[in-house]
């Protein structure tokens, strides 16, 4: 499986990077008494590389995929041989590399092009500027880049090389600061010095979106939907800028010593217990290029639903029980996709693949089922006004059936109950996230639907057919740099088989980090309409645990 999984990822990395020329960017050498001066050349550079990466035609290797490699060591302290032998591991075809001289008045810059298999100079130019006109001069290398490697400029870098804009040189020097503080892993100065440089230039794309990187999302507030669906949205993989490993695992209340062990009273004679739900995910993620993103993901999960009912029934293998206990193991992976359309709208998919076993526990156990099932994902998500509003959808289908018992007299011409079966619920996930003072609070409005739908094995009177909503309100705050708090507010309203239910509850938790490390820890309870006996409710009680090595951040480019 390991094997099978890194084989999609070589061969779908080699098929999209093929249309695109791929990258590495040096920081830039400097020659200056100026010590304000010291790391002007990783802003130069960044701002460069940011233009380039505005094209379509080219793959401009990050700065964190560049550092992961490198560990410790600089690229623009290496000497030209050796670039060049980081650039092939870097899997580059070009290196850009440049230097800085201070002049007082102004700074000549001189900027190359290195093909990493020649290691010829293919490419390069010189100028003599302000540094206040750094965007002009990140423009006129980009542009000149571009032409050298037979592709155009974006409209908004020939715009910035049009207008020549003199800008306070303060923002650049505040920002390279900052560049160079997040090589040393020291984000709360980074963030500080960041701050400063939109102070000074608070439009700049390039200092907006290092901002971004620091900030998170409200992909923190995360609600566990059934294990057939994602855990985020795929649209989202299209803005993802570095790999993100993690784990997810969901268990009940019931599993960690809480809550009763036996099924509850929930009227005429029923007794139900749908809390056994255990579900683990592996996951690892990475970006290709600058708007593709690619996922995948291990799952196993176990579900353990109880029934006790006042009379005897039959299941659908022919034996006569008056206690349902249809406990369920899947097994399986799924992969997705994501793309970024435009600056504001990304698109996704995925699919998931599993096993399933289906047994009736007892003495002896009875195989229901064993089998295997799908399920297909697609989302879409918006990034508006300037990154302050999120708006994302996603819908899942599911194509495994699980069985239930009607809550009216469902009979054989004998008089015998039987057990009928309908398709896991199709799920519609809508969430508008916005964010206020400085990324710090977020005011997050998610609604989900579920749709029930028979799969023809039900009897017409009885199909499992209507829908569940669940509308949940909530509040994010990070008082500090490595904690988040989180907390909402859960209604829900069903209309299942001609019966209407409503219950409430709440969400809770919250983030730890640890450097490039974010520990998450949700508590969900809630009520809710009852799968196993359609019309009678249930509560739900379960903890999400998450671990993840580097927290995915949504951006614009």
């Amino acid at each position: 499986m390991k094997r099978f999984f890194f084989s999609i990822c070589i061969i779908v990395s080699f098929s999209i990077n093929s249309f695109a020329t791929t990258i590495a960017i040096s920081d830039f050498a400097v020659e200056s008494a100026n010590p304000s001066y010291k790391y002007i050349g990783k802003g130069i550079a960044e701002l460069i590389s940011f233009e380039l990466s505005k094209s379509k035609a080219i793959t401009v290797i990050s700065r964190e995929k560049r550092a992961e490699i490198m560990k410790e060591v600089e690229f623009a302290m290496l000497t030209g041989e050796q670039q060049i032998e980081m650039g092939k591991m870097l899997a580059a075809k070009y290196i850009v590399s440049g230097k800085i001289i201070d002049m007082a008045e102004a700074v000549i810059i001189t900027v190359s092009i290195i093909d990493v298999q020649t290691g010829k100079v293919v490419w390069q130019d010189k100028i003599t500027e302000k540094l206040s006109k750094y965007e002009y001069i990140s423009a006129y290398f980009a542009g000149g880049i571009l032409k050298a490697l037979n592709t155009t400029a974006d409209t908004s870098t020939i715009a910035k090389l049009e207008k020549k804009e003199e800008k306070n040189e303060k923002a650049v020097v505040a920002f390279s600061k900052a560049v160079d503080s997040l090589d040393k892993n020291d984000t709360e100065k980074a963030r500080s010095q960041l701050q400063q440089a939109k102070k000074y230039d608070p439009e700049n794309d390039v200092i907006k979106e290092y901002i971004a990187k620091l900030s998170v999302t409200s992909s923190k507030f995360k609600v566990e939907l059934d294990f057939y669906v994602p855990s985020q949205n795929p649209a989202v993989l299209g803005t993802i800028q570095q790999d993100k490993m993690y784990w997810i695992f969901t268990i009940s209340q019931k599993h960690l010593g809480g809550g009763k062990t036996e099924p509850e009273d929930v009227g005429n004679g029923y007794r139900l217990d749908e809390t056994g739900n255990v579900v683990n995910r592996l996951g690892y993620e990475f970006p290709i290029g600058e708007r593709w993103g690619i996922n995948i993901e291990a799952m196993f999960a176990t579900v353990d639903p109880k029934l006790e009912t006042p009379y005897d029934f039959y299941l659908p293998t022919g034996e006569q029980v008056h206690q349902f206990h249809p406990l369920t193991d899947q097994w399986g992976a799924s992969v997705g996709a994501g793309y970024a359309w435009t600056d504001w709208m990304s698109i996704g998919a995925s699919i998931t693949a599993y096993s399933v076993y289906i047994r009736q526990e007892g003495n002896p156990t009875i195989d229901l089922r064993k089998g295997s099932d799908a399920s297909f994902n697609i989302g879409i998500m918006f990034t508006l006004l300037n990154k302050n509003l999120y708006i994302d959808s996603a819908y899942t289908f599911n194509t495994q059936q699980e069985y239930y018992l009607p809550p009216y007299t469902v009979s054989t011409p004998q008089g015998d109950r039987v057990v009928l079966e309908a398709h896991y619920p199709s799920i519609w996930e809508v969430t508008i996230t916005g964010v206020l003072f400085d990324r710090r609070v977020f005011l997050v409005l998610k609604q989900l639907t579920d749709f029930y739908t028979s799969a023809g094995a039900a009897s017409s009177q009885y199909k499992r057919e209507g829908w569940a909503s669940r509308t949940i309100p909530s509040i994010e705050v990070w008082p500090l740099s490595w904690l988040s708090l989180r907390a909402g507010y859960i209604y829900q309203y069903t209309d299942l088989m001609e019966k209407t239910n409503s219950g409430q509850g709440g969400i809770g938790g919250l983030t730890l980090r640890f450097g490039t490390w974010d520990f998450d820890v949700n508590y969900t309870v809630m009520e809710r309409v009852s799968r196993l006996l359609p019309g009678y409710e249930t509560i739900d009680k379960r903890f999400l645990f998450q671990l993840t090595k580097h927290a995915t951040f949504i951006t614009s480019r």
